[in-house]
């Protein structure tokens, strides 16, 4: 007797939707196939709207490009020319009559060999394509495949307080591994390699950047309530004159207190060399943010203070996280279960005027 049908596989990945040929107006979704000039393209990120494909491969992945046009055949040699017919047999001499009318014109003669054929004309221009045909009924089902071997499970960001099985995948420290065993609990990734092997590892870190210009001084804090008078302590030794700092706010008066013993007379302090007059003040920093994008850039006039970057989800990560110049940052993810790379969610510049 047949057995128990057995336990049902793992589900396959996403597959690609094919959308037909590309329109400039029509919003496409991550997965979504589509076909232009002659080959056809794959969108690696959700909406997707007016990103011709073959000039935007941070939108489109080629699946098949458009095969290179072939060269002319030959002419082949001219056909062989027909045999005449058999003449009619010759028939016998009448008497002569009297003089007719003139008769109808006789037959056509035979008609002579073909002569030989001329060459062949240039190959005319390709025609433009034909409408996509209907879409056939479906198919009967095939026979089910052999079940594929496991794939990984990622399971986000490692947890030691988490039991992990065989070929589930974690994030941890900027890297990504896969369990080697089963019940795999507190073994941390980076540094027990009997129960992880690496994925993906984190890149080196890049140089630093440029120090960006200081930035405006801010604002005098408001002036604190007056603590209440505590107990006079005892006289302290005079110290040495400190130099004279700027003048602050005037508090609120207090009340007297008990007069203090009259400390002696400490050194007059050398004068200080006189600062600048005058000096130039930077702006306050604005911040402009990016969406979907690579790149993000500081409006006219304006340098790049600092920049930073995110991606959508748990299942990508940053790859790329650097300022591209003095006025722009550019950044980029990956997702972690295809490696396909996409643009980053958002990519933030803080931007000063420039004096």
């Amino acid at each position: 007797a047949p057995g128990a049908p057995g336990v049902p596989g793992v589900p396959g990945a996403q597959g690609l939707t094919f959308q037909g040929t590309w329109a400039s107006g029509t919003t496409y979704a991550l997965d979504d196939a589509v076909a232009y000039n002659g080959s056809s393209y794959i969108s690696t990120i959700s909406t997707n709207v007016a990103q011709e494909p073959d000039v935007s491969p941070g939108s489109w992945a080629v699946l098949a490009a458009q095969g290179v046009k072939g060269t002319a055949g030959a002419t082949g040699p001219a056909g062989p020319a027909g045999a005449p017919g058999t003449p009619g047999a010759t028939g016998g001499i009448g008497p002569i009559g009297p003089t007719g009318s003139i008769g109808p014109a006789g037959p056509i003669g035979l008609t002579g060999a073909t002569g030989t054929p001329g060459a062949m004309g240039p190959i005319g221009a390709t025609g433009p394509a034909g409408p996509i045909g209907l879409t056939g009924a479906p198919g009967a089902p095939g026979v089910p495949g052999v079940p594929g071997a496991q794939g990984l499970t990622f399971q986000g960001t490692w947890a030691s307080g988490t039991t992990y099985a065989l070929d589930d995948a974690v994030a941890y420290n900027g890297s990504s591994y896969i369990s080697i065993i089963s019940t795999n609990l507190a073994q941390e990734p980076d540094v027990s390699p009997g129960a992880w092997t690496a994925l993906a590892e984190q890149g080196a870190k890049g140089a630093a950047g440029p120090a960006g210009p200081a930035g405006p001084a801010g604002a005098v804090g408001t002036t604190g309530a007056a603590g209440a008078i505590g107990p006079a302590g005892p006289a302290g030794a005079t110290g040495a004159t400190g130099a004279t700092g700027s003048a602050g706010p005037a508090g609120p008066a207090g009340p007297a207190g008990p007069k203090g013993a009259t400390g002696a007379t400490g050194a007059t302090g050398a004068t200080g060399a006189a600062g600048p007059s005058t000096g130039t003040a930077l702006s306050a920093a604005a911040i402009t943010t990016c969406t979907n994008a690579s790149s993000c850039s500081c409006p006219a006039n304006t340098v790049m203070v600092t920049g930073g970057a995110s991606c959508a989800n748990n299942d990508q990560y940053l790859i790329q996280s650097a300022p591209a110049s003095t006025t722009s940052w550019q950044a980029a993810c990956q997702v972690f279960q295809t490696g396909v790379n996409v643009s980053a969610a958002s990519i933030s510049v803080s931007c000063v005027a420039t004096p």
